[in-house]
């Protein structure tokens, strides 16, 4: 079967932007920044911190004692008990406006603020569909 000129173009085509669509998506790739907060001397070396979506934000034990990294948003998980050089880290792909982290296991630990750099604002349902309808056209 000996395959056209316009039809052996047309396969190449369809090649290549079946390439080109296996390589670009639907993945999610990771392009925040990461921030580290430390825990040694039973404190944190951070008290607040302001970071944009899609940051993370890693936890590392520097203390030779156990700690723990607790908040006080209910979309996040809150750490295991975390040893000596143990991280626990969390990605910010979510809506929020702040989040607070202690410590449990020691009560005089003060806590690390997380700040939005761009507060989540929550639109009504019609702003919703009258943002959507504008996509449209």
């Amino acid at each position: 079967m000996d395959i056209t000129f316009p039809g052996k173009i047309l396969i190449i085509v369809f090649i290549v932007l079946l390439f080109k669509m296996i390589n670009d998506g639907p993945f999610i790739y990771a392009t925040g920044t990461k921030h580290v907060v430390e825990m040694l001397n039973f404190k944190f070396d951070k008290n607040y911190l302001k970071i944009k979506k899609g940051d993370t934000v890693v936890f590392v034990n520097k203390d030779q004692i156990r700690h723990n990294v607790v908040n006080d948003n209910d979309l996040i998980i809150n750490s295991p008990l975390l040893y000596q050089y143990d991280k626990y880290e969390h990605t910010f792909n979510h809506d929020f406006d702040k989040v607070v982290f202690s410590s449990t296991l020691y009560e005089h630990i003060e806590s690390v603020t997380i700040e939005n750099e761009k507060p989540f604002v929550k639109k009504s349902f019609i702003q919703q569909i009258i943002n959507n309808f504008k996509r449209l056209f």
